[in-house]
């Protein structure tokens, strides 16, 4: 796929990439500034819907979302030092650290990058921490806002969203004897002690939005249930026709109210 681009000399295109960082900031911050001079705010309107993935609200209720931060950090080790990260870090962070592709960050300016993965973040923080301040066991969790800029607008990530919230949990030491073993315990044990208080809150989300999904439906399949759990067959055959036409006929209504919603 071509991509069109801005034709820049090869001399002008290597200051930009080689140039110190105050020469490059203040020139991309420049050009940020008249871009943003010419803005006219129907524009704004114009690039929130051309872009809506990035820029649209969560899907998910935020008190879901605090509701969960909170059982987590109530959950964790008194061990984990809680942290609220920055919404960004240095740029090239996840690029050069692991294999995500620098175009699936957003960069910005000021030598900075939106964050995308809260572990390589933390992780950061934790060289930072061992290298300045000479801690020498290191265990941080955080619940970070993350962005990610591929776009899932097809296939089976449809539902997904380019931001979201990530728990994270990282530890740092000096490995010697079992201590990377003790340590993976460590770690195991409070991830499990995590979704085991996240369980209820789990199981209360998928009812919630299995209701919402189907409840058009959520009365009938309880009564087809009850009668089946409870053995209540029905004897009269006059009855027993007059009740299988019945679900026929509020099943035929349910599928079609369903695709009516659909299209």
């Amino acid at each position: 796929m071509s991509v069109d681009k801005i034709d820049l000399t090869p001399e002008n295109f290597n200051a930009l990439v080689n140039e110190n960082g105050n020469k490059f900031n203040s020139t991309i911050l420049e050009i940020f500034s008249k871009r943003a001079d010419n803005v006219e705010p129907s524009n704004l309107l114009n690039n929130y819907q051309r872009k809506s993935s990035l820029y649209e609200p969560s899907k998910i209720d935020p008190r879901v979302y605090n509701e969960i931060s909170n059982i987590f950090f109530d959950t964790v080790s008194k061990d984990f030092d809680c942290i609220e990260l920055s919404p960004i870090s240095p740029l090239g962070l996840n690029s050069v650290l692991t294999a995500t592709n620098q175009n699936n960050v957003l960069s910005a300016s000021r030598n900075s990058e939106v964050i995308s993965d809260s572990a390589i973040a933390m992780a950061l923080e934790c060289a930072y921490r061992k290298k300045v301040l000479k801690e020498k066991i290191i265990n941080l969790a955080s619940s970070t806002r993350i962005l990610r800029t591929q776009s899932y607008s097809k296939g089976k990530k449809s539902h997904w969203s380019q931001h979201f919230r990530a728990c994270s949990l990282i530890s740092s030491f000096r490995n010697s004897g079992y201590k990377l073993f003790e340590m993976f315990v460590f770690q195991i044990h409070n991830w499990l002690n995590v979704l085991e208080n996240l369980k209820d809150k789990i199981v209360e989300t998928l009812a919630e939005e299995y209701i919402s999904k189907n409840q058009n439906s959520v009365g009938l399949n309880a009564l087809q249930h009850y009668r089946k759990e409870y053995g209540m067959e029905i004897q009269d055959d006059e009855i027993k026709k007059q009740y299988s036409n019945y679900l026929q006929n509020a099943l035929a209504s349910i599928a079609s109210a369903n695709s009516s919603t659909t299209k």
